[in-house]
This record gives structure tokens, sequence and C-alpha cells, in this order.
């Protein structure tokens, strides 16, 4: 334990989901060794820092490098045991940043595409399913501002809701020039 990289980074335990307090614990105990590639762990732990990923992410870029799946899938196993690598902490994140543009249909969607668990993704998604309605009008404000004039215009902005990800139900309130989400 007097690695660089075991003191610079506190051992914090992430909040929820398949990296838990309780699965980081039970990896810890099953005793998740640190690879002996000192290549890999090197590649993985740079991968790491740069940003949080899905494990399928994580892997998919290790393997483009020299290491048998072998290695790939313990290295893997490590960086989770560690809590580096964090599919709960990832999908809330991506979720948070996406959630700005889009709305949760295209979120959940994108992370589901990432290869984050589907009971993550609902985990993540539900903040912002919450907020659909607000965020759907912001942008239809920011775009176009006021309600359509005909059926071209209507149809175009229903497109546009569409394809940021929101649901039609609020779509249709959106469209109407509803204020408020009561």
């Amino acid at each position: 334990m007097n690695s660089i990289v075991e003191t610079a980074i506190p051992e914090t335990e992430p909040d929820e989901g398949l990296f838990g307090p309780e699965a980081l614990r039970a990896a810890r105990e099953m005793g998740a060794p640190k690879p002996e590639n000192r290549e890999l762990v090197s590649a993985a732990l740079r991968l790491l820092a740069r940003r949080d990923m899905s494990r399928k992410e994580f892997i998919i870029k290790l393997s483009r490098g020299d290491f048998s799946a072998d290695e790939i899938e313990s290295v893997t196993a490590w960086c989770a045991a560690e809590g580096f690598l964090n599919e709960a902490r990832y999908a809330e994140s991506k979720a948070r940043v996406l959630g700005n543009r889009y709305g949760a249909r295209r979120v959940g969607a994108t992370l589901k595409q990432k290869g984050v668990t589907a009971d993550l993704v609902e985990t993540a998604v539900i903040a912002l399913k919450e907020t659909d309605f607000n965020r759907a009008r912001e942008m239809w404000l920011r775009k176009f501002g006021e309600p359509a004039a005909d059926q071209n215009s209507r149809n175009k902005q229903v497109r546009y809701l569409q394809s940021r990800g929101f649901g039609f139900d609020v779509i249709k309130r959106v469209i109407k020039g509803e204020v408020s989400e009561e």
C-alpha cells in the first residue's frame, strides 16, 4: 500500500448500485488481487484517471492493447473492487450531463448503449423523468419561443422535441403552451 496511486486516491465507498458498499466489501474480502502486469495496471489507471466509464467501455479500451482477456478481466475486477471503476457513479454523472441536452428516454437509451445495466439506468434516469417537462419547455422556448401557427410548424416542433428524447405526453403539454407541470 505504498504506491502513489493508493495514497493519492482516498478510499471512499460508492453510494449504490452493483458497486455499492456491500459489493465493494465483498470484492475486497474475496481478495481481487492487484494484477501482476504493471503495464496493464498503468493503462487501466490512465484510462480511469481521465474520466469515469462503464465496464463495457473500459474493457473495450483495454482490449485495444496487447493484453489477454484474462488479464483484462482481472484488472477490471481489481479496479471495481478498489472503487476506481464504478458504473453507478458513471451512470449518474453521464445522466446529469446528458440531461442538460436531452430527455430521459434518450439519456436512458444512451446509457444502455454504453453497456450500463438496466437497474442502474433506471436509477440514473428517475430524477430526469421528474424534470422532463421543465427541460422540454426550456428547450422549446429557446428554439421556438411561441406556439406553432400552422400544422407544419407544429410538426416541426414535435419532431424536434422527440429527437431530444422527450415523451409525447410531455411534448403535447409543452406545445400547447402550458406554463407549469401541474
